[in-house]
């Protein structure tokens, strides 16, 4: 969505380009938000000098909290700092307007999470390790960075995973997304406890679901021992479990072993995986570079290192039409009237318990009022190619009334055409049918109505939850994946303990029995599914109850 162009979301937008500092930058679309910032793609110009950039924004709900304004100045400070070929560049931060932003470096890539999704988890095991290996070498320069006085700061990124890592097309890979990141001294108010999750659950070691507040390097060590055990084993680690079982293993330290899933790995690969992910973090490797080094070693076992035009060509075989279409698309998007929210306005206050989640790239709502946007299928194709830094969520209000909402400026006949040749987007089928009959159905916590049930919706790679239950019997409940159609047919097992219990005599003669209200189990499927909540600045806090 570019901004200005359909102001949907967000009322009183201006509508013309951004001047800051020396250059002056042109939005070209939106590419992405997350659960604190919009990214977009714009153009830069400097003189007679023209480049592409990505300007990484602070959500207007959040401009006027003095605390979110603070994090996302640290995480510019501390990307600035950052010079290193593996890690995406911040050029500049500008905090004298109403949304502080930042520049960033203008990556044309593809996360790793989704070329694994696109390519349906068949990446050549020599080039995923490789891909692994340098996210190592990126994670190695940020745990060694020094202050200014040369003191080691031992930061933390705290948020590696598949997302995280993006490989361009040019055959170089990059880390991204440091806005959770750690570091030794920071304020008070950056710490980390119990219950409060910063990052991916399923790339979390144990001691950061713990909420250790001394967690160091060797987390991001765990995180990327996670990605590798996930390439050798073809799929994720904790595939089928519900958070509540994720969140129990991780507790009680017990970690998936990778010869379970694979039973061929070798001996050297199965080595290198469980000293990586290692319960004990005493037990895993000491730096990101030793880890670094042993894939290195491994990879004669492969078939020898993998060259950048190897990568490049891999990338070339399997998304270059793509490639190809998008910067098609976004070269016509420079033609078009692009503008930037700059200096808004004061936001008025907003019911935040009115705030939906919608699919960038599917346009789809979960648990709320889809509005739709235009240049929604525009960003649908830019999104897997340039993210920058967020992941594919789009934080939608339904609390402004259309009379705030300023009429969406006129696009050309052309444009028209091009949105119209637009492929549909993909669907897929959700089947679900449950025994005993009368078990209801719940999808993403609220209740379908029906069982068997049937439904079509937009293919994304984001997980969906599915609950069962039935009275006398153990309920069900499971995460399933949304890129492909998903069948489930349940048979619920009978609860013994219920079964087992005593009847009580039928009374010869009817009596009144008061109606008595039992409280729910704290640990129900319900409720603990998922087993947290998340605030605006998105972070998970856990609910002790679900323990």
């Amino acid at each position: 969505m570019a901004a200005g162009a359909d102001n949907t979301t967000t009322p009183g937008w201006p509508v013309s380009e951004t001047k800051l500092g020396s250059g002056t930058y042109r939005p070209l679309v939106e590419i992405g938000r997350g659960g604190m910032a919009r990214v977009y793609l714009a153009e830069r110009n400097a003189g007679q000098m023209r480049k592409f950039v990505v300007l990484k924004v602070i959500e207007p709900l959040l401009a006027t909290s003095p605390e979110m304004r603070a994090n996302f100045r640290r995480e510019a400070t501390l990307c600035a700092r950052l010079n290193h070929p593996n890690i995406v560049q911040v050029f500049e931060f500008h905090d004298d307007t109403d949304l502080p932003m930042m520049v960033m470096e203008y990556v044309e890539g593809i996360s790793l999470a989704e070329i694994r999704s696109r390519l349906n988890g068949n990446i050549p095991l020599r080039i995923h390790a490789h891909i692994i290996s340098q996210t190592l070498g990126a994670l190695h320069y940020f745990h060694e960075l020094r202050n200014e006085q040369g003191e080691a700061e031992a930061p933390v990124h705290r948020d590696v995973s598949p997302q995280n890592v993006l490989v361009m097309h040019e055959g170089v890979v990059k880390v991204l997304d440091f806005g959770i990141a750690k570091v030794r001294g920071a304020a008070a108010g950056d710490t980390t406890e119990t219950g409060i999750f910063k990052g991916k659950l399923a790339y979390m070691p144990p001691e950061q679901v713990r909420g250790d507040k001394t967690i160091d390097r060797r987390a991001d060590i765990f995180a990327a021992g996670v990605m590798l055990w996930e390439a050798f084993a073809g799929r994720r680690m904790w595939r089928g479990r519900v958070e509540s079982e994720l969140l129990a293993s991780l507790f009680e330290g017990v970690i998936p072993r990778i010869q379970d899933a694979n039973p061929d790995v070798s001996e050297v690969w199965k080595r290198i995986i469980d000293r990586a992910v290692a319960n004990a973090r005493n037990d895993r490797y000491i730096t990101a570079l030793e880890m670094q080094i042993d894939i290195e070693n491994a990879l004669a076992e492969l078939g020898g290192p993998v060259p950048q035009r190897e990568l490049s060509d891999f990338m070339k075989a399997n998304f270059g039409a793509q490639r190809t279409e998008q910067q098609q698309r976004i070269a016509a998007a420079t033609r078009e009237v692009a503008v930037f929210p700059a200096n808004l306005p004061p936001q008025p206050e907003v019911d935040r318990t009115s705030l939906t989640v919608t699919s960038l790239s599917s346009g789809r709502t979960v648990g709320g009022v889809l509005r739709p946007s235009r240049w929604a299928r525009i960003a649908s194709f830019a999104a897997p190619l340039i993210l920058v830094g967020v992941g594919l969520y789009v934080v939608n209000t339904s609390v402004a009334s259309s009379e705030d909402i300023p009429a969406a400026a006129p696009i050309s006949r052309s444009h028209q055409e091009r949105l119209q040749a637009q492929p549909p987007e993909r669907l897929i089928t959700v089947s679900i049918a449950a025994t005993p009959p009368q078990a209801t159905v719940r999808f993403n916590g609220k209740p379908v109505g029906a069982n068997p049930w049937f439904a079509q919706m937009s293919a994304n790679d984001q997980p969906a939850y599915v609950e069962i239950a039935a009275p006398g019997h153990l309920p069900f409940a499971e995460e399933v994946n949304l890129s492909e159609d998903v069948v489930l047919t349940i048979q619920l097992k009978p609860d013994a303990a219920q079964l087992a219990a005593p009847q009580s005599p039928t009374p010869t003669k009817p009596t009144a029995t008061p109606k008595v209200r039992r409280p729910a189990p704290t640990n129900s499927p319900r409720k603990c599914s998922p087993p947290y909540s998340v605030d605006a600045s998105g972070i998970k806090t856990f609910k002790p109850e679900c323990l």
